[in-house]
């Protein structure tokens, strides 16, 4: 049987290609190749708010990495979207997004 929290959604559910879905119902579509970035992200907003006049309403897809910046949750895979964390782990995981040692 086929475990829906530790699988690939495209292993449960697939939605692909999701973008072309939204466009197909007339929305406009951005999709943010690393939605991790905040530099990208701010610039798909942007894009967004010029879209505005377009008559059509902007959905924004963002393309992200499960635990990213926290190197230890992001090498655990799909097992990443339920995993229980203890104390110890949350602050090491604080101290690495803040880059500290």
């Amino acid at each position: 049987m086929l475990n829906t929290l530790s699988s690939a959604v495209a292993e449960v559910n697939d939605i692909a290609p999701l973008g072309d879905k939204w466009a197909a119902f007339g929305w406009n579509v951005i999709d943010v190749k690393d939605g991790n970035d905040l530099e990208q992200v701010e610039n798909a907003v942007a894009q967004a708010k010029l879209n505005r006049g377009s008559g059509k309403p902007t959905m924004i897809i963002l393309n992200t990495q499960k635990g990213c910046g926290v190197q230890w949750i992001v090498d655990l895979g799909t097992g990443n979207h339920n995993c229980p964390v203890s104390e110890e782990q949350a602050e090491a995981a604080i101290r690495e997004i803040r880059g500290e040692d």
